[in-house]
C-alpha cells in the first residue's frame, strides 16, 4: 500500500474513532439527564400528594433540581409548619438532599 493510501486509512480511522467517542459522550450526557428527570418525577409523585391539599402549604411550589430530584420553594405560615414540611419531605423521599431542598422555603411574617 502506498504512503498516501496508508495516511488516508489512518485519517479515516481517526475520524471514525473521534466520531465514536463524541457519540458516546453525548449519549452519556443524555442518559444522565434522563436519570435526573426520572428521579424528579419519582420524588414529586411521592411528595406532592402529601402537601397539595394542605392549606399551610398553599404557597409552596415544587420544581426540578438541576442534579435530579425536587426543589421546594415558597413560604409557610410558621416555623412549626416548616418543620412539618421537612418531616413530610424526609418521610416521602428520604434525606438525600436534606434541608438543602427547603432552603428557599421561608416563614411568612405575621401581619
Amino acid at each position: 500500500m502506498s504512503d498516501s493510501g496508508r495516511s488516508g486509512c489512518i485519517g479515516a480511522f481517526l475520524g471514525i474513532a473521534f466520531g465514536g467517542i463524541v457519540g458516546v459522550l453525548i449519549g452519556a450526557v443524555a442518559a444522565d439527564r434522563s436519570t435526573y428527570h426520572k428521579r424528579y418525577l419519582e420524588e414529586r409523585s411521592a411528595f406532592a400528594p402529601l402537601i397539595e391539599s394542605d392549606l399551610a402549604f398553599k404557597a409552596v411550589t415544587i420544581s426540578e433540581r438541576s442534579d435530579g430530584g425536587i426543589w421546594v420553594s415558597g413560604s409557610v405560615p410558621t416555623d412549626a409548619e416548616k418543620k412539618r414540611l421537612y418531616e413530610l419531605l424526609t418521610r416521602s423521599i428520604g434525606t438525600s438532599h436534606g434541608s438543602a431542598t427547603l432552603e428557599d422555603v421561608t416563614v411568612r411574617p405575621n401581619p
